[in-house]
């Protein structure tokens, strides 16, 4: 056997026992490598990449299989043919996945492959990955702005999933600011700051993945000047202003946030006003005062901000006079019977009449003499309140009304007044009397006795006791002269006892 095929066959042992162990290199010698002539040009070893996508080239020779390992040489990352001639240098070009933004910046690969029958013995290639540059910065506020709030939003960019922490100067959380969530590339938290803090504050935020951190930034921007509480006032009503209205809205201006009351001299929330809340610097709140509220009102207007007093004013200012009450004027009602002049026999009289509906009938029956007397004697002087008229008579629905006296026969006189209310205290809220009804009640005929009984001859006729001057009101039937004369004081209100002394002269 000529020399130089047995040196190629017995290469060829090793060469196939490397392929089955799956191209790790197990030949020692340098005349292993020769065949397959691989070499690696980028990236150069020990150098750091500028991706984490890393691409690696270099030469083999033509028809062989490049394939590149991870560094337990096992696990396939990637491979490629780069075709050529057979023994030929042929270049080839291998990139590889790229590697997680979390990946170590050092890594190792084995770069082997196939020629022919025979396995490329592995080269060994470290090389550094850049570091992941973090998606991380603060959008607002911006450095050196002045915000026009002490009520402050952060905001900006950052890897999905990340927290943001938002610290002062001293590695506190500002107050009112959360761990922020960055989701869909962004984040937000706000904070206020306390109206005594200094304008100039600094802050630090950072930005956590996977419990290590990952963006920092620190900003500095300026507060507005804080609100002070000269800033507090009360604009309406004026000291000494005369408001038109007895519904006052009271008006000013304040702290944003804060709440104002508006208190009468008691320390009492006036009445319809509420704690109103400060909103753009300005507040305002509605009171109405009674109709026997006094005119001369003075109130005491305060100011809270953050549970403390921020501002206090006394204002006094006077409400229009009360509108007077409309007296209830009614219409006279009416008596329909008896007629004027009628002769009524019997002992009592149904007296009918209209009048309006829901009122109340006083009714005033006395014989014509009395109230002729009553025309020549001293004027009667009203009292502040009138008796009220016994039992008065309610007006029906259909406008009508009716009571039934008992009466002594003789001349009467009969006049009728309404009211709104049962008892009425002043003369504005009685009407006008009515016409003046005269008649005559008669007894009526004693029976006939059988001649020969006890008693003939007839009943003794009734007498009327000229002292007794009966009366009548509403449905009393009562023969006191004191009843009448106590509803004397009301007629007198109304000019009735002297239509009635008028009336009987003239009939006279």
């Amino acid at each position: 056997m000529p020399r130089h095929t047995f040196w190629r066959r017995a290469l060829a042992v090793p060469a196939a026992l490397a392929l089955a162990l799956g191209g790790v290199a197990v030949a020692t010698t340098s005349a292993s490598a020769a065949p397959a002539g691989l070499t690696i040009t980028s990236p150069v070893e020990g150098s750091t990449v500028d991706s984490r996508t890393v691409t690696i080239t270099g030469s083999v020779y033509g028809g062989s299989t490049v394939i590149v390992y991870a560094a337990d040489g096992t696990t396939e990352l990637e491979r490629t043919n780069p075709g050529g001639s057979l023994g030929e240098p042929t270049p080839y070009t291998v990139t590889l996945p790229a590697y997680a933004s979390d990946a170590s910046t050092a890594q190792t690969v084995r770069v082997g492959g196939i020629y022919g029958a025979s396995g490329i013995p592995q080269v060994t290639l470290n090389f550094s990955l850049p570091e992941v540059a973090p998606v991380f910065s603060v959008t607002s506020p911006t450095n050196g702005q002045t915000v026009d709030s002490r009520t402050v939003t952060f905001t900006g960019i950052g890897t999905n999933g990340s927290t943001v922490n938002v610290l002062d100067t001293d590695g506190n959380r500002v107050t009112g600011t959360t761990a922020a969530v960055v989701v869909d590339g962004a984040w937000s938290t706000t904070g206020t700051y306390a109206a005594d803090a200094v304008v100039s504050q600094t802050v630090n935020v950072n930005q956590v993945t996977g419990g290590a951190g990952r963006g920092n930034a620190t900003v500095t921007f300026t507060l507005p000047a804080a609100v002070p509480v000269s800033n507090f006032s009360v604009t309406s009503p004026t000291n000494g202003q005369t408001v038109d209205s007895r519904t006052v809205t009271f008006t000013g201006t304040g702290t944003n946030g804060s709440t104002v009351n508006v208190l009468d001299t008691d320390g009492n929330r006036v009445t319809g006003t509420t704690a109103a809340v400060v909103v753009d610097g300005a507040w305002s709140t509605t009171g109405t005062y009674a109709a026997d509220a006094v005119v001369s009102q003075t109130v005491n207007v305060n100011q809270v901000t953050g549970g403390a007093g921020r501002g206090n004013a006394t204002v006094t200012f006077t409400l229009p006079a009360a509108a007077p009450v409309e007296p209830i004027t009614l219409d006279a009602p009416t008596i329909t019977s008896p007629t004027e002049g009628e002769v009524v026999t019997g002992d009592q009289v149904t007296f009918e009449g209209t009048g309006t509906l829901e009122a109340f009938i006083g009714l005033v029956v006395a014989p014509t003499d009395l109230l002729a007397d009553l025309a020549t004697e001293q004027p009667l002087t009203p009292a502040a309140a009138p008796e009220n008229p016994a039992d008065p008579i309610p007006v029906g629905a259909d406008g009508t009304w009716s009571v039934t006296l008992a009466l002594e026969p003789g001349e009467y006189a009969a006049v009728a007044i309404q009211s709104a209310t049962e008892a009425p205290t002043d003369a504005s809220e009685i009407s006008e009397p009515s016409e003046p009804v005269t008649f005559t009640l008669e007894a009526a005929a004693a029976p006939t006795a059988p001649a020969g009984t006890p008693g003939a001859g007839g009943a003794t006729p009734v007498t009327v006791n000229p002292t007794t001057r009966p009366s009548a009101l509403a449905s009393t039937g009562s023969d006191d002269v004191s009843a009448f004369v106590g509803l004397g004081a009301l007629l007198a209100l109304t000019g009735t006892a002297l239509v009635f002394g008028a009336r009987r002269r003239i009939a006279s």
